[in-house]
């Protein structure tokens, strides 16, 4: 039900003007929200002779000329690093809660839909999330996924997934399948260059816990 500006769904409490997730029972959050962009990592920036894009990197190792354009220039150049986000629609259903935005960047004719739709189960509060291009996309996106901030002071994190270290799509030989558990300040490296760091694949489920 709505009130006062917000839409309550058990103890959930959302912003009833722009769909955002404010407090989930005690707990201040924000999100969740549509994300395509995220920091790109040293091989992002790579502009040498392979190309991962539009090529198998096997069939480049002997090209004679670097292609000298990175994926992140691609990124960059389709305006996945200054998306504006608005709201298309927020109204409640006959089981929850439907929220509708649009994201694009300035001067593009190339956007994405995205509509969350929260409904209250026997577990607790359920997202189910359809994230739809719109336009001649090209290429890839850094990442597809959903931006969800927790207070700061959280300080452990458990999934079930790859693990315990990070594992990127050139780094899945040194992990395994497995449920792990570590601090937060340990689920990042510290690369020399400022770069995303932290990813574990193939995660089933997650806990975070203060």
């Amino acid at each position: 039900w709505a009130e006062h500006g917000e839409i309550r769904l058990g103890e959930a409490r959302f912003d009833a003007r722009t769909g955002e997730l404010r407090t989930l029972g005690n707990l201040p959050v924000t999100g969740p929200l549509p994300e395509l962009w995220r920091a790109p990592t040293d091989n992002d920036e790579g502009r040498g002779r392979i190309d991962y894009t539009f090529e198998d990197p096997q069939s480049m190792l002997d090209a004679p000329v670097p292609s000298r354009i990175s994926s992140a220039d691609r990124w960059r150049a389709m305006g996945l690093d200054r998306l504006e986000r608005r709201v298309v629609d927020v109204h409640t259903s006959a089981d929850g809660l439907v929220v509708h935005y649009r994201s694009a960047a300035a001067a593009s004719h190339l956007a994405l839909d995205t509509h969350l739709r929260y409904r209250l189960t026997d577990e607790g509060l359920a997202c189910a999330v359809t994230i739809s291009p719109i336009g001649e996309w090209t290429g890839t996106w850094p990442r597809v996924g959903l931006r969800f901030h927790v207070p700061a002071a959280a300080q452990r994190a458990r999934w079930h997934g790859l693990g315990p270290g990070e594992s990127y799509s050139d780094m899945t030989a040194g992990v395994f399948l497995g449920v792990f558990d570590l601090a937060g300040d340990e689920m990042r490296s510290r690369p020399i260059r400022p770069q995303e760091s932290g990813h574990r694949s193939e995660v089933r489920w997650l806990e975070v816990s203060w």
